[in-house]
Protein backbone atom coordinates (compact mmCIF):
# COMPACT_ATOMS: atom_id res chain seq x y z
CA UNK A 1 0.00 0.00 0.00
CA UNK A 2 1.09 3.82 -0.91
CA UNK A 3 1.82 5.46 2.41
CA UNK A 4 3.80 8.25 2.03
CA UNK A 5 2.21 11.52 2.79
CA UNK A 6 1.59 13.63 -0.26
CA UNK A 7 0.62 17.02 -1.08
CA UNK A 8 -0.94 18.43 -4.33
CA UNK A 9 0.00 22.03 -5.09
CA UNK A 10 -1.80 24.25 -7.94
CA UNK A 11 0.28 27.31 -9.39
CA UNK A 12 -2.11 30.01 -11.35
CA UNK A 13 -0.53 32.06 -14.13
CA UNK A 14 0.96 34.96 -12.11
CA UNK A 15 2.92 32.64 -9.86
CA UNK A 16 4.62 31.07 -13.14
CA UNK A 17 4.21 34.16 -15.18
CA UNK A 18 8.60 35.36 -14.38
CA UNK A 19 11.66 33.84 -13.37
CA UNK A 20 10.86 35.90 -10.62
CA UNK A 21 7.52 34.48 -9.59
CA UNK A 22 8.65 31.09 -10.19
CA UNK A 23 11.64 31.58 -7.65
CA UNK A 24 8.71 32.41 -5.69
CA UNK A 25 6.44 29.41 -6.18
CA UNK A 26 9.67 27.03 -6.35
CA UNK A 27 10.44 28.03 -2.69
CA UNK A 28 7.36 26.85 -1.39
CA UNK A 29 7.80 23.28 -3.51
CA UNK A 30 10.71 22.75 -2.32
CA UNK A 31 9.49 23.75 1.40
CA UNK A 32 7.58 20.58 1.23
CA UNK A 33 9.68 18.34 -0.28
CA UNK A 34 12.05 19.13 2.10
CA UNK A 35 9.51 18.45 5.17
CA UNK A 36 9.29 14.44 3.82
CA UNK A 37 5.95 14.91 1.57
CA UNK A 38 5.93 13.53 -1.81
CA UNK A 39 5.27 16.33 -3.69
CA UNK A 40 2.43 16.65 -7.26
CA UNK A 41 2.46 20.36 -8.66
CA UNK A 42 0.17 21.18 -10.98
CA UNK A 43 0.39 24.34 -13.43
CA UNK A 44 -1.30 26.71 -15.00
CA UNK A 45 -0.55 28.09 -18.69
CA UNK A 46 2.22 31.34 -17.64
CA UNK A 47 0.54 34.64 -17.28
CA UNK A 48 -3.15 36.39 -18.72
CA UNK A 49 -3.71 37.69 -21.53
CA UNK A 50 -1.67 39.53 -23.10
CA UNK A 51 1.13 37.58 -22.15
CA UNK A 52 3.38 35.52 -24.54
CA UNK A 53 1.83 32.03 -23.57
CA UNK A 54 -1.51 32.57 -22.00
CA UNK A 55 -4.65 30.46 -23.14
CA UNK A 56 -6.24 33.95 -24.29
CA UNK A 57 -3.14 34.60 -26.61
CA UNK A 58 -2.92 31.29 -28.25
CA UNK A 59 -6.97 32.03 -29.17
CA UNK A 60 -6.19 35.03 -30.54
CA UNK A 61 -3.49 33.33 -33.34
CA UNK A 62 -6.88 31.84 -34.68
CA UNK A 63 -10.16 32.25 -36.50
CA UNK A 64 -12.21 30.02 -33.47
CA UNK A 65 -15.48 29.92 -35.48
CA UNK A 66 -13.70 28.09 -38.28
CA UNK A 67 -11.47 25.64 -36.26
CA UNK A 68 -12.45 22.45 -35.09
CA UNK A 69 -12.46 22.35 -31.14
CA UNK A 70 -10.47 19.51 -31.07
CA UNK A 71 -7.18 21.25 -32.94
CA UNK A 72 -8.16 24.25 -30.20
CA UNK A 73 -7.95 21.98 -27.55
CA UNK A 74 -4.34 21.00 -29.57
CA UNK A 75 -3.33 24.75 -29.07
CA UNK A 76 -4.30 25.81 -25.76
CA UNK A 77 -3.18 22.97 -24.13
CA UNK A 78 0.45 23.85 -25.19
CA UNK A 79 0.71 27.04 -22.13
CA UNK A 80 0.55 24.27 -19.52
CA UNK A 81 2.98 22.23 -21.34
CA UNK A 82 5.32 25.13 -21.54
CA UNK A 83 5.18 26.32 -17.86
CA UNK A 84 5.29 22.91 -16.82
CA UNK A 85 9.05 22.13 -18.65
CA UNK A 86 10.29 25.98 -17.71
CA UNK A 87 9.39 25.08 -14.08
CA UNK A 88 11.15 21.69 -13.88
CA UNK A 89 14.26 23.05 -15.58
CA UNK A 90 14.29 25.88 -12.73
CA UNK A 91 13.73 23.22 -10.14
CA UNK A 92 16.83 21.37 -11.44
CA UNK A 93 19.15 23.97 -11.42
CA UNK A 94 18.41 23.91 -7.80
CA UNK A 95 19.33 20.52 -7.77
CA UNK A 96 16.30 18.51 -7.41
CA UNK A 97 15.20 15.59 -9.60
CA UNK A 98 11.65 16.21 -11.71
CA UNK A 99 9.54 14.19 -14.07
CA UNK A 100 7.05 16.51 -16.37
CA UNK A 101 3.20 15.02 -16.90
CA UNK A 102 0.94 16.08 -19.34
CA UNK A 103 -2.66 15.78 -18.35
CA UNK A 104 -3.02 12.26 -20.17
CA UNK A 105 0.68 11.06 -19.08
CA UNK A 106 -0.36 11.55 -15.83
CA UNK A 107 -3.51 9.38 -16.61
CA UNK A 108 -6.46 11.90 -16.69
CA UNK A 109 -9.35 9.70 -18.76
CA UNK A 110 -11.85 12.34 -19.77
CA UNK A 111 -14.89 12.42 -22.37
CA UNK A 112 -14.09 13.67 -25.85
CA UNK A 113 -16.22 16.88 -25.13
CA UNK A 114 -13.33 19.38 -26.55
CA UNK A 115 -13.05 22.62 -24.50
CA UNK A 116 -15.08 21.61 -21.71
CA UNK A 117 -14.42 17.86 -21.04
CA UNK A 118 -15.27 15.87 -17.87
CA UNK A 119 -13.02 13.72 -15.97
CA UNK A 120 -14.00 9.94 -16.41
CA UNK A 121 -10.80 8.42 -13.95
CA UNK A 122 -7.69 9.06 -13.55
CA UNK A 123 -4.72 6.22 -13.57
CA UNK A 124 -2.21 7.35 -11.52
CA UNK A 125 0.11 4.56 -11.70
CA UNK A 126 2.77 6.55 -13.53
CA UNK A 127 2.47 9.62 -11.13
CA UNK A 128 2.91 6.97 -8.08
CA UNK A 129 5.77 5.38 -9.44
CA UNK A 130 7.41 8.77 -9.97
CA UNK A 131 6.84 9.90 -6.18
CA UNK A 132 8.11 6.56 -5.20
CA UNK A 133 11.67 7.44 -7.06
CA UNK A 134 11.81 10.97 -5.08
CA UNK A 135 10.87 13.37 -8.10
CA UNK A 136 8.76 16.31 -7.76
CA UNK A 137 5.69 16.19 -9.87
CA UNK A 138 5.04 18.73 -12.05
CA UNK A 139 1.56 17.60 -14.33
CA UNK A 140 0.16 20.08 -16.94
CA UNK A 141 -3.34 21.70 -15.75
CA UNK A 142 -6.21 22.15 -17.76
CA UNK A 143 -6.12 18.89 -19.63
CA UNK A 144 -6.59 15.19 -19.77
CA UNK A 145 -7.16 12.64 -22.75
CA UNK A 146 -9.94 10.35 -24.10
CA UNK A 147 -9.22 6.96 -24.83
CA UNK A 148 -8.10 7.54 -28.40
CA UNK A 149 -5.83 9.41 -27.03
CA UNK A 150 -7.14 12.69 -27.94
CA UNK A 151 -5.99 16.06 -26.06
CA UNK A 152 -8.73 17.47 -24.50
CA UNK A 153 -9.13 20.76 -22.13
CA UNK A 154 -11.10 20.90 -19.02
CA UNK A 155 -12.50 24.53 -19.49
CA UNK A 156 -12.00 27.44 -17.66
CA UNK A 157 -10.15 27.41 -14.45
CA UNK A 158 -9.71 23.57 -15.11
CA UNK A 159 -6.12 23.24 -13.58
CA UNK A 160 -7.67 23.37 -10.31
CA UNK A 161 -10.02 20.56 -11.32
CA UNK A 162 -6.43 18.95 -12.08
CA UNK A 163 -5.24 19.12 -9.07
CA UNK A 164 -8.08 18.38 -7.00
CA UNK A 165 -8.98 15.33 -9.08
CA UNK A 166 -5.65 14.46 -9.02
CA UNK A 167 -5.60 14.98 -5.12
CA UNK A 168 -8.30 12.56 -4.91
CA UNK A 169 -6.81 9.99 -7.19
CA UNK A 170 -3.67 9.31 -5.09
CA UNK A 171 -5.32 10.09 -1.62
CA UNK A 172 -3.55 12.74 -0.85
CA UNK A 173 -3.28 14.56 2.57
CA UNK A 174 -4.09 18.03 1.21
CA UNK A 175 -4.61 20.12 -2.01
CA UNK A 176 -2.75 24.18 -1.61
CA UNK A 177 -4.12 26.38 -4.40
CA UNK A 178 -1.74 29.05 -4.26
CA UNK A 179 -2.52 32.34 -6.24
CA UNK A 180 -1.15 35.90 -6.18
CA UNK A 181 -3.64 36.82 -2.92
CA UNK A 182 -3.73 36.02 0.93
CA UNK A 183 -6.63 33.04 0.60
CA UNK A 184 -10.51 33.91 0.53
CA UNK A 185 -11.50 37.68 1.34
CA UNK A 186 -14.52 38.71 3.41
CA UNK A 187 -14.88 40.83 -0.59
CA UNK A 188 -13.07 42.34 -3.01
CA UNK A 189 -10.72 44.57 -1.46
CA UNK A 190 -10.28 46.82 -4.48
CA UNK A 191 -14.00 47.71 -3.93
CA UNK A 192 -14.02 47.01 0.32
CA UNK A 193 -11.03 48.37 1.61
CA UNK A 194 -12.08 47.15 5.00
CA UNK A 195 -12.27 43.20 3.52
CA UNK A 196 -10.17 41.12 5.72
CA UNK A 197 -8.77 37.92 4.96
CA UNK A 198 -10.89 34.78 6.38
CA UNK A 199 -8.84 31.96 8.10
CA UNK A 200 -11.36 29.14 7.67
CA UNK A 201 -14.60 28.55 5.15
CA UNK A 202 -17.04 25.77 4.46
CA UNK A 203 -17.05 24.40 1.23
CA UNK A 204 -20.55 25.30 1.04
CA UNK A 205 -19.87 28.85 1.27
CA UNK A 206 -16.55 29.15 -1.16
CA UNK A 207 -18.56 27.07 -3.62
CA UNK A 208 -21.01 29.99 -3.19
CA UNK A 209 -19.05 32.48 -3.82
CA UNK A 210 -17.01 30.75 -6.83
CA UNK A 211 -20.52 30.00 -8.68
CA UNK A 212 -21.82 33.83 -8.45
CA UNK A 213 -18.61 34.97 -9.81
CA UNK A 214 -15.37 35.04 -7.16
CA UNK A 215 -12.37 33.93 -8.74
CA UNK A 216 -10.86 31.90 -5.97
CA UNK A 217 -11.16 28.69 -7.49
CA UNK A 218 -13.44 26.50 -9.95
CA UNK A 219 -16.79 25.27 -8.13
CA UNK A 220 -16.44 21.58 -9.78
CA UNK A 221 -12.98 21.58 -7.41
CA UNK A 222 -14.87 22.19 -4.61
CA UNK A 223 -17.53 19.39 -5.57
CA UNK A 224 -14.46 16.85 -6.33
CA UNK A 225 -13.24 18.24 -2.60
CA UNK A 226 -16.53 17.91 -0.52
CA UNK A 227 -17.06 14.45 -1.90
CA UNK A 228 -13.68 13.15 -0.50
CA UNK A 229 -13.48 14.94 2.35
CA UNK A 230 -9.87 16.70 0.47
CA UNK A 231 -8.87 19.60 2.52
CA UNK A 232 -8.43 22.83 0.34
CA UNK A 233 -5.91 25.45 1.61
CA UNK A 234 -5.80 28.97 -0.53
CA UNK A 235 -2.71 30.29 -0.47
CA UNK A 236 -0.33 33.62 -1.48
CA UNK A 237 2.21 32.69 -4.03
CA UNK A 238 4.48 35.75 -2.79
CA UNK A 239 3.54 36.09 0.96
CA UNK A 240 3.93 33.72 3.85
CA UNK A 241 0.15 34.16 4.92
CA UNK A 242 -1.43 31.12 6.20
CA UNK A 243 -4.47 31.06 4.02
CA UNK A 244 -7.93 30.05 4.16
CA UNK A 245 -8.65 26.35 5.15
CA UNK A 246 -11.29 25.04 3.30
CA UNK A 247 -13.02 21.97 4.90
CA UNK A 248 -16.57 20.40 5.20
CA UNK A 249 -16.01 20.43 8.52
CA UNK A 250 -18.17 17.61 9.69
CA UNK A 251 -16.24 15.15 11.57
CA UNK A 252 -16.33 15.55 15.69
CA UNK A 253 -12.70 16.90 15.72
CA UNK A 254 -14.44 20.09 14.08
CA UNK A 255 -17.14 20.71 15.96
CA UNK A 256 -15.68 24.24 17.29
CA UNK A 257 -14.83 25.06 13.83
CA UNK A 258 -18.62 24.11 12.65
CA UNK A 259 -20.45 26.08 15.31
CA UNK A 260 -17.87 29.49 14.91
CA UNK A 261 -19.43 29.42 11.60
CA UNK A 262 -22.75 28.93 12.42
CA UNK A 263 -22.78 31.94 14.58
CA UNK A 264 -21.30 34.11 11.06
CA UNK A 265 -24.28 35.14 10.24
CA UNK A 266 -22.72 36.60 6.82
CA UNK A 267 -18.77 35.08 5.70
CA UNK A 268 -18.66 36.85 2.41
CA UNK A 269 -19.42 39.26 -0.25
CA UNK A 270 -19.20 38.80 -4.57
CA UNK A 271 -20.72 40.63 -7.23
CA UNK A 272 -20.95 40.69 -10.80
CA UNK A 273 -20.98 43.49 -13.42
CA UNK A 274 -22.46 44.67 -16.70
CA UNK A 275 -25.55 42.80 -16.05
CA UNK A 276 -28.94 43.68 -17.64
CA UNK A 277 -32.21 42.95 -16.40
CA UNK A 278 -35.02 41.63 -18.91
CA UNK A 279 -38.88 41.83 -17.76
CA UNK A 280 -40.96 39.71 -20.64
CA UNK A 281 -44.31 41.63 -20.37
CA UNK A 282 -46.86 38.62 -22.16
CA UNK A 283 -49.26 36.46 -20.34
CA UNK A 284 -49.00 33.58 -23.14
CA UNK A 285 -47.07 31.20 -21.61
CA UNK A 286 -46.66 29.32 -24.69
CA UNK A 287 -44.97 31.75 -27.02
CA UNK A 288 -42.72 32.78 -24.02
CA UNK A 289 -41.42 29.15 -23.60
CA UNK A 290 -40.84 29.03 -27.80
CA UNK A 291 -38.77 32.02 -27.05
CA UNK A 292 -36.83 30.05 -24.18
CA UNK A 293 -36.14 27.29 -26.75
CA UNK A 294 -34.43 29.54 -28.77
CA UNK A 295 -32.73 31.52 -25.77
CA UNK A 296 -31.53 27.91 -24.80
CA UNK A 297 -30.53 27.14 -28.91
CA UNK A 298 -28.58 30.20 -28.39
CA UNK A 299 -26.35 29.16 -25.30
CA UNK A 300 -27.29 32.78 -23.69
CA UNK A 301 -27.33 31.84 -19.70
CA UNK A 302 -30.03 33.57 -18.28
CA UNK A 303 -30.12 34.47 -14.76
CA UNK A 304 -32.33 35.31 -11.42
CA UNK A 305 -35.37 34.42 -13.33
CA UNK A 306 -38.98 35.16 -11.46
CA UNK A 307 -41.49 33.52 -13.42
CA UNK A 308 -45.44 35.16 -12.77
CA UNK A 309 -48.77 35.25 -14.17
CA UNK A 310 -48.20 38.18 -16.63
CA UNK A 311 -44.02 38.62 -16.57
CA UNK A 312 -41.13 36.85 -16.88
CA UNK A 313 -38.14 38.51 -15.28
CA UNK A 314 -34.26 37.29 -15.46
CA UNK A 315 -31.17 38.81 -16.23
CA UNK A 316 -28.03 38.08 -18.76
CA UNK A 317 -24.37 39.19 -19.05
CA UNK A 318 -24.31 42.61 -21.25
CA UNK A 319 -22.11 40.52 -24.18
CA UNK A 320 -25.45 38.62 -24.49
CA UNK A 321 -28.16 41.15 -24.81
CA UNK A 322 -28.15 42.42 -28.19
CA UNK A 323 -28.61 38.61 -28.95
CA UNK A 324 -31.05 38.31 -26.98
CA UNK A 325 -33.09 41.58 -27.76
CA UNK A 326 -32.89 40.28 -31.63
CA UNK A 327 -34.81 36.89 -30.15
CA UNK A 328 -37.04 38.74 -28.21
CA UNK A 329 -38.06 41.22 -31.10
CA UNK A 330 -38.84 38.05 -33.65
CA UNK A 331 -41.15 36.60 -31.14
CA UNK A 332 -42.96 40.05 -30.93
CA UNK A 333 -42.76 40.31 -27.21
CA UNK A 334 -43.19 42.99 -25.51
CA UNK A 335 -40.15 43.50 -23.41
CA UNK A 336 -38.31 46.28 -20.83
CA UNK A 337 -34.71 46.09 -20.66
CA UNK A 338 -33.15 47.59 -17.75
CA UNK A 339 -29.00 48.26 -18.24
CA UNK A 340 -26.26 49.04 -16.28
CA UNK A 341 -27.09 46.54 -13.72
CA UNK A 342 -24.80 44.51 -10.76
CA UNK A 343 -25.61 41.63 -8.66
CA UNK A 344 -24.26 41.46 -5.17
CA UNK A 345 -24.42 37.94 -3.39
CA UNK A 346 -24.08 37.66 -0.05
CA UNK A 347 -23.06 34.48 1.37
CA UNK A 348 -23.36 32.26 4.51
CA UNK A 349 -23.83 29.31 5.92
CA UNK A 350 -27.70 28.76 6.13
CA UNK A 351 -28.23 31.79 5.03
CA UNK A 352 -31.67 31.58 4.08
CA UNK A 353 -32.70 29.48 7.68
CA UNK A 354 -32.31 33.07 9.32
CA UNK A 355 -34.51 36.00 8.15
CA UNK A 356 -33.05 38.30 10.12
CA UNK A 357 -30.05 38.54 7.59
CA UNK A 358 -32.69 39.75 4.85
CA UNK A 359 -34.24 41.91 7.14
CA UNK A 360 -30.85 43.68 7.76
CA UNK A 361 -30.09 44.04 4.25
CA UNK A 362 -33.35 45.50 3.56
CA UNK A 363 -33.01 47.94 5.64
CA UNK A 364 -29.70 48.85 4.33
CA UNK A 365 -31.24 49.57 0.87
CA UNK A 366 -33.93 51.41 2.71
CA UNK A 367 -32.36 53.85 4.72
CA UNK A 368 -29.72 54.66 1.54
CA UNK A 369 -31.89 54.98 -0.49
CA UNK A 370 -30.83 52.52 -2.90
CA UNK A 371 -33.14 50.74 -5.23
CA UNK A 372 -33.62 46.80 -5.87
CA UNK A 373 -34.43 45.46 -8.96
CA UNK A 374 -34.31 42.14 -8.00
CA UNK A 375 -33.84 39.88 -4.45
CA UNK A 376 -33.92 36.07 -4.07
CA UNK A 377 -32.48 33.85 -1.71
CA UNK A 378 -30.80 30.01 -1.71
CA UNK A 379 -29.55 28.42 1.16
CA UNK A 380 -26.15 29.79 1.51
CA UNK A 381 -26.65 32.78 -0.18
CA UNK A 382 -29.13 36.12 -0.57
CA UNK A 383 -28.86 38.05 -4.24
CA UNK A 384 -29.56 41.69 -4.82
CA UNK A 385 -29.97 43.04 -8.63
CA UNK A 386 -29.23 46.85 -8.37
CA UNK A 387 -28.06 49.45 -10.50
CA UNK A 388 -24.03 49.37 -11.27
CA UNK A 389 -24.00 53.03 -10.06
CA UNK A 390 -24.39 51.73 -6.47
CA UNK A 391 -22.61 48.78 -6.59
CA UNK A 392 -19.28 50.02 -4.63
CA UNK A 393 -21.16 52.13 -2.14
CA UNK A 394 -24.17 48.45 -1.37
CA UNK A 395 -21.44 46.32 -0.96
CA UNK A 396 -19.38 48.41 1.58
CA UNK A 397 -22.73 49.24 3.23
CA UNK A 398 -23.51 45.33 3.62
CA UNK A 399 -19.79 44.95 4.79
CA UNK A 400 -20.20 47.33 7.78
CA UNK A 401 -23.69 45.95 8.56
CA UNK A 402 -22.70 42.52 9.47
CA UNK A 403 -19.02 43.41 10.63
CA UNK A 404 -17.41 41.29 8.40
CA UNK A 405 -14.22 43.29 9.67
CA UNK A 406 -13.84 42.06 12.81
CA UNK A 407 -12.46 38.50 13.38
CA UNK A 408 -15.40 36.20 14.06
Amino acid sequence: MYLMKIIVQKFGGSSVATKESRKMAIEKIIEKYNEGYGIVVVVSAIGRKGDPYATDTFLDLINQEILDKRDIDLLISCGEIVSSVLLSNEIKERGYNTCVFTGIQAGILTDNNFGEASILEINPTSLIESLERGNINIVAGFQGGTNDMEITTLGRGGSDISAVALGRAINCEKVEIFTDVDGVMTGDPNMIPKARLLKTMSFYEVYQLAKEGAKIIHPKAIEIALENNIPIVIKNTFTNSDGTILKAFNSSSCKKKEESLRKRLVSSLTYQQNRVQVKILNNNINKVKETLEEIVKEKISLDFFDLSKNTFVFNVNINNSKRLKKILDNNSLDYEIIPDCSKISIVGKNLCDNPEALLRILDVFYHNKIEIFQISASHDSIWCLINQKDLESSLNLIHDEFKLYEES
